[in-house]
């Protein structure tokens, strides 16, 4: 996977904007082979404002407000920070997720800092900047995310979500709810917030033709092709931590929890597409490429030195770069149409798995079923209508019964 996706982003990093593409970042740094290392000291941001999609700028509460964005896991370094602090540069203010006091006060403060670097550089920027709004929310705890919708429903002008929060393969350990708690973070998390939004979206009384556009992205992974998920890897309760383990690990956690958040999102965009009051949302999943995680936060993996030292980072992008792949599908104009898409690196996989998803025949094979070539998550066991609907029924079932949602909200 780092050579191909390495391959891809060589290939495209030296491309040279085009207008004909609609390409929204015309810039990012002056150094871009030392794509690797890119931080808020040294990105020098230029977007080209012509080809963002100022359908989310309609229907707002007010002529001087601007439309907001919901983005989970902004502590600082990963691929949530950047995407808080590009959609800032914008002109979205953004309801930024994090976990801790610790991590609140340093966002705060190192997104500030690059805020004023940025307008420091981009003098026209002053007076359009977005504003940052920081809550406390354990992602993994149910009572915790109905919370936070709560305080998410209050903002009318939401327009883009976008779930980025969740532990990468870290020790397994057990939610408030006693569900392995990478699961519960990465799927759990993230699936009762887009309903809970929905929901309150599908109750309004906001005329159907007036309804704004809503953009949700979720990140996935390419290791999710090592997952085939199950009713025992998924919603099972465990009694501790130490019998999960037993059954668990942190690589399988982390890979299973992002098969799921990957068939969540193929399901519910076949669910907004026939939902009169949902249908001008999008939902959109986005493998974002092998990132440095000695860089990320709450990154487990072993072996750092060597996987993102000098020489593999040569393979791998900066969350900087990574961010701005997410950036694309939440405000560009040319995904304005793009529902149910897979995205590897910016690159739209969904005319090449489309056959696989409807068409069992076209599945076969190991290097069609490889994440490594297509670059597509295990169509074999994952990319099945089946298994969509199994998720989502099974998904929709435990929300249910702990009474998280109101089954009559989704009817």
């Amino acid at each position: 996977m780092y050579m191909r996706v390495g391959v891809v982003w060589r290939r495209n990093r030296c491309r040279p904007p085009s207008m004909e593409r609609q390409d929204l970042v015309m810039q990012l740094a002056p150094q871009s082979p030392y794509h690797s290392k890119v931080s808020v000291t040294d990105m020098h941001l230029h977007l080209n404002a012509s080809f963002i999609d100022r359908q989310l700028w309609k229907s707002l509460s007010n002529n001087n407000a601007l439309p907001s964005a919901v983005v989970t896991g902004v502590s600082y370094g990963g691929i949530g920070f950047y995407t808080a602090l590009h959609l800032l540069l914008s002109g979205v203010n953004v309801h930024g997720v994090v976990r801790s006091d610790t991590q609140l006060r340093q966002v705060a403060h190192m997104m500030q800092v690059a805020v004023d670097r940025q307008c420091v550089l981009h003098k026209e920027w002053m007076g359009k900047i977005g504003r940052i709004m920081l809550h406390l929310c354990d992602l993994s705890d149910t009572a915790a995310v109905s919370r936070l919708a709560d305080t998410i429903l209050t903002d009318p002008n939401l327009r883009i979500v976008v779930c980025s929060a969740g532990p990468m393969c870290t020790p397994v350990g057990l939610s408030p709810q006693g569900l392995e708690e990478q699961f519960a973070t990465h799927y759990v998390g993230h699936s009762l917030l887009l309903l809970r939004l929905l929901a309150h979206r599908r109750a309004s009384n906001v005329p159907v033709r007036t309804l704004p556009p809503w953009r949700i992205v979720l990140l996935s992974s390419g290791t999710a092709a090592t997952a085939a998920p199950n009713d025992f890897t998924t919603f099972h309760q465990w009694p501790d931590a130490a019998q999960a383990a037993t059954f668990s690990s942190p690589f399988s956690g982390y890979n299973n929890a992002k098969m799921c958040e990957l068939l969540f999102g193929l399901a519910l965009s076949r669910v907004v597409r026939t939902e009169r009051r949902l249908a001008t949302c999008t939902v959109c999943m986005l493998h974002p490429g092998p990132t440095r995680s000695r860089a990320l936060a709450n990154s487990g993996l072993p072996l750092q030195k060597w996987l993102h030292g000098e020489a593999a980072a040569l393979l791998c992008v900066s969350p900087v770069i990574a961010a701005l792949f997410v950036v694309d599908l939440a405000l560009s104009k040319r995904h304005e149409q793009a529902n149910g898409h897979f995205f590897r690196m910016g690159e739209d996989q969904t005319v090449y798995h489309q056959k696989m998803i409807h068409h069992p025949e076209t599945r076969k094979g190991f290097f069609r079923n490889s994440t490594l070539f297509p670059g597509i998550p295990g169509p074999e066991v994952a990319l099945s209508i089946g298994n969509q609907n199994w998720l989502w029924r099974a998904t929709i079932r435990y929300f249910v019964e702990n009474k998280l949602i109101d089954a009559s909200s989704l009817n």
